[in-house]
């Protein structure tokens, strides 16, 4: 009798234990939080997919809709890192190397959330107002990888080229004064050409995937990569190569 009091006692105690709740989806960073603690996530669109990407201009967008989310993050919003680490949304100094533009996320939010679609006259980047707000209860960040750096990056049209540098200090950069105007003679009459540099701090998800030493390059186009090195004269081959095709 004493043993069947037991058992009936825990089988009470583990129903009346909270239950953790489920992440209710998971999607893209598709902008950061800012001043207002509002992270934007995107889920899926009828655009690119599952992808966030930053060459979209402001023009309207044609039938546009895009399953995406307002998370309201608060002082309290638990924040789950790529290690598992755990931490809360105001012990955390520096946001900037977490919440990266197209990094995977898993969102639990407060309150139920239904997965909706919303029709947009602008890519979500530049109406995030119109979309579905939630408040976040657990934001759990997958690694960031170079991938991912690509798939936002890559260029939409077929005639644009992307070129980013990665670096440890802005003093090695004083080659590209010249060198970015010798490439541009290497183009074909209707091509364009960007270039950017991106300061990695020891703190960034790439720092240790890039290996700097002191630099990374990378040219990206509609298909994505075409070519990453540490050598500048490869890029410039590059482009000579592509003049001859």
């Amino acid at each position: 009798m004493k043993i069947l009091f037991s058992l009936c006692l825990l089988l009470l105690t583990i129903s009346c234990s909270p239950t953790e709740k489920e992440p209710d989806f998971q999607g893209m960073v598709a902008g950061f939080p800012g001043r207002f603690d509002i992270l934007l996530v995107l889920k899926e669109d009828n655009l690119a997919g599952e992808t966030v990407i930053n060459d979209v201009s402001r023009h309207p967008q044609q039938d546009y809709s895009a399953n995406a989310y307002r998370i309201q993050l608060q002082s309290s919003t638990e924040i789950i890192d790529e290690n598992g680490n755990k931490s809360t949304y105001d012990d955390i100094d520096n946001h900037t190397n977490l919440f990266l533009m197209n990094r995977k996320t898993r969102i639990t939010t407060k309150e139920d959330w239904t997965e909706t679609w919303t029709e947009l006259d602008r890519y979500l980047r530049y109406q995030p107002r119109f979309l579905p707000s939630y408040t976040a209860e657990t934001i759990e960040l997958f690694p960031y990888r170079l991938e991912d750096f690509i798939d936002f990056q890559s260029p939409l049209s077929e005639s644009k080229l992307a070129i980013f540098t990665f670096h440890q200090d802005e003093s090695d950069l004083t080659f590209i004064s010249t060198a970015d105007e010798e490439l541009r003679s290497h183009l074909g009459s209707r091509e364009k050409i960007s270039w950017e540099s991106f300061s990695l701090d020891d703190s960034h998800p790439l720092r240790k995937e890039l290996n700097l030493d002191p630099f990374k390059h990378i040219v990206l186009s509609r298909n994505g990569k075409e070519i990453l090195t540490d050598d500048w004269e490869d890029i410039v081959s590059f482009f000579k190569e592509r003049e001859l095709q």
